[in-house]
């Protein structure tokens, strides 16, 4: 029988965090998962980008535990949680397992505490006191392959009723608490959403090789006019795909993109290598761009429908329940 893998990607933040990661990793070893962190496993003397990139690419999964610094430190590659995530980023757009890379939310909120390259995943709320068991044993069955939640028989109806709830250790039942469940397009944004494309090279910024005899100074700059200036997301994506794109050549050229205001910047080329190379990964890195953006913005909008959605439960709850409370005599 197979033993799933996990490790646990952390930021070392302070001594109470550490802590709790090594309780988690404990407690995953206890359940039969072989969790490892870098506290136990890293040897003194040990090179410590190869143990980051093994311990990446060979774990069955990846759990990382989000906060609002580890996010800033991902997301501006610092330290060593930052050379994770660029091995991250690097695995994910190379289309490779992307469900073994799991965000677990310690502290903060999802939009607080995610990396922008991980924000269209969805992961466990750990960050709850009350919610935590659930969310751990729903943690624990993914890894292990095993169906937490029974999936409910098909039935046709449009609404959910007849629902109960438990209060004051006493099930009541009542059939009027009906919650409609429902995908607003115009709310995810999906349909309003529109598409960056490159419109044209910007002729009078291109620079002028140097051409002093040193290497690469027969390259230079050429800037790229994009249809509107896109986000920070957008760009981060669109850089890590033009790092690592699907198809290549060996004249590709990894880490001269970069992306200021509404221009992309290829800083080190030429424009005979454009016309025979570039500009069909840049064509390419900025469709996954989009794409990759589409997903980060459905999968916001489906947080925060979910969190009205919760507040309404709750409110309806609270409506029904209050007319149960009598004080008269």
């Amino acid at each position: 029988m197979h033993i799933p893998t996990v490790f646990i990607s952390y930021a070392q933040e302070n001594p109470a965090h550490i802590k709790w990661v090594s309780d988690l990793a404990s407690r995953l070893r206890k359940d039969g998962i072989d969790a490892r962190i870098d506290q136990w496993q890293l040897q003194l003397g040990q090179e410590l980008t190869q143990f980051m990139e093994e311990s990446i690419r060979e774990n069955d999964f990846v759990l990382i535990i989000c906060t609002p610094k580890y996010k800033e430190k991902s997301d501006n590659r610092q330290g060593g949680v930052g050379y994770e995530g660029t091995i991250i980023t690097s695995e994910l757009f190379q289309n490779k397992n992307k469900n073994k890379f799991i965000p677990i939310l310690k502290d903060g909120t999802w939009e607080s505490a995610v990396p922008s390259g991980l924000g269209t995943r969805f992961g466990v709320d750990l960050s709850r006191e009350d919610t935590y068991e659930t969310q751990y044993c729903k943690l624990k069955a993914n890894i292990k392959g095993e169906q937490y939640d029974s999936i409910p028989p098909i039935e046709n109806k449009k609404e959910v009723s007849q629902k109960r709830i438990s209060t004051n250790s006493k099930a009541i039942r009542h059939e009027d608490y009906v919650v409609k469940k429902y995908v607003d397009r115009d709310t995810i944004g999906i349909e309003n959403y529109e598409d960056i494309k490159i419109n044209g090279i910007v002729k009078g910024e291109v620079t002028l090789p140097k051409m002093d005899g040193s290497a690469g100074s027969a390259l230079y700059k050429i800037p790229f006019r994009l249809s509107k200036t896109p986000s920070v997301f957008w760009s981060q994506a669109f850089v890590a795909c033009w790092d690592k794109p699907a198809k290549f050549t060996t004249m590709h050229r990894p880490h001269i993109a970069r992306v200021v205001g509404d221009k992309i910047i290829l800083d080190g080329t030429t424009m005979e290598e454009v016309v025979q190379y570039h500009q069909d990964t840049l064509k390419w890195a900025v469709q996954q761009a989009n794409e990759i953006e589409k997903g980060y913005i459905h999968h916001q909008a489906e947080m925060q429908r979910q969190k009205k959605e919760q507040e309404l439960n709750h409110r309806q709850i609270v409506d029904k329940l209050a007319t149960q409370v009598n004080f008269d005599d």
